[in-house]
């Protein structure tokens, strides 16, 4: 039997709402659980190899939780990555420490200035959260300088499509988005790339 006295961890469960043009995790209800650290690969989250994650497993009374959802544990956000119902009737969830980051899809648009030339402009079209991680980089010579390529991983809810060639605004960094790696019900995986100067 589970003992509700081990139950002495409060956590607040996330929900993804879109308000207008931006998707962000809002509170939906808070519960008390039993939190144990896990050892757990952020692989379990992404088709990519990822270094090893904090993980945690949370014990709890039956309740609305889903894998679409994330947890907010100590002001620290958790993801998803399996729901079990165990022999005591309590839901058993796996669950990785991932900070969102914001990210700003730029659509581009093409108008008419003085003179009628083209000016092309940039705008802010949907905000939405992501989890990124860098792959790999290589330098690449441009004469007379040379740039280094990043490349990186975006997952990103299954709400968020986004297509290749469109760039995405990512805290300081613009990234340029080049393939869709992996979609399934609750999420999509895109790979990025950066350029900068040597």
């Amino acid at each position: 039997m589970i003992n509700p006295g081990e139950m002495n961890e409060k956590i607040t469960i996330l929900t993804l709402n879109l308000a207008g043009s931006t998707y962000e995790w809002g509170s939906s209800i808070s519960v008390w659980t039993k939190a144990e650290p896990l050892k757990c690969s952020q692989s379990q989250l992404s088709s990519r190899r990822r270094p090893e994650a904090k993980s945690v497993k949370f014990t709890m009374r039956k309740c609305a939780i889903s894998l679409d959802k994330a947890i907010l544990w100590r002001n620290q956000h958790y993801v998803l990555i399996d729901i079990i119902e165990n022999e005591h009737m309590c839901y058993e969830v796996t669950a990785v420490l991932m900070e969102p980051k914001t990210c700003i899809l730029q659509t581009t648009s093409v108008s008419l200035g003085s003179l009628n030339r083209p000016v092309i402009s940039s705008e802010a079209s949907l905000t939405f959260p992501g989890y990124l991680f860098e792959k790999y980089s290589r330098s690449r010579q441009k004469k007379p300088m040379s740039l280094i390529e990043m490349y990186f991983t975006l997952i990103v809810p299954a709400a968020v499509e986004l297509e290749a060639g469109q760039t995405v605004e990512i805290e300081d960094g613009t990234y340029e988005v080049r393939v869709l790696r992996l979609a399934d019900d609750l999420k999509n995986e895109y790979e990025l790339r950066v350029r900068r100067d040597a």
